[in-house]
């Protein structure tokens, strides 16, 4: 059994929601259940990046045995790594994290945290192009996003 963690923000914002939506989504397709006892907000603490990173790591502590955890949130996910590598966890071999947004700050730490490309030149090209369509035929559009993975960093669940 696979235990996949999702850190998240407040789920006050749509990005969140939708963020928690497609994990279980994800976890569906992949056969995998849904237990939200593996679902961590960041929001319950306070703007404090070091306080929030030891809430996390204690959250993240107590599930025992996850094989990975996504972090949405760059900062959060820097100092998470470096809380669990500070208390001899091996990453990505004891624990992986992987990130969204493919911010630049996911490629700052040793080994890299694999992140997600989410192609927001095209949905902009994409959204300018069916603004200025003059019939406006609205028709649903995939944008796909991109998986980054490193080469120091090439490591998946078996």
């Amino acid at each position: 059994k696979r235990r996949l963690a999702l850190v998240h923000g407040n789920l006050k914002w749509q990005s969140e929601r939708s963020l928690l939506s497609d994990y279980k989504c994800a976890l569906d397709e992949c056969g995998l259940e849904y237990d939200p006892q593996f679902v961590i907000s960041h929001t319950q603490t306070t703007r404090d990046i070091d306080i929030r990173s030891e809430f996390l790591l204690e959250k993240l502590l107590l599930l025992k045995n996850v094989d990975a955890v996504f972090i949405d949130d760059a900062p959060n996910a820097l100092t998470l790594q470096g809380r669990l590598q500070s208390r001899g966890y091996k990453i990505p071999e004891d624990i992986i994290i992987t990130g969204g947004d493919n911010d630049p700050f996911f490629s700052y730490l040793t080994p890299k945290i694999p992140t997600l490309r989410p192609q927001y030149h095209l949905i902009a090209k994409t959204l300018l192009n069916k603004l200025l369509e003059p019939n406006r035929n609205v028709q649903p559009v995939v944008i796909e996003s991109e998986y980054v993975i490193e080469a120091q960093n090439q490591f998946f669940l078996p």
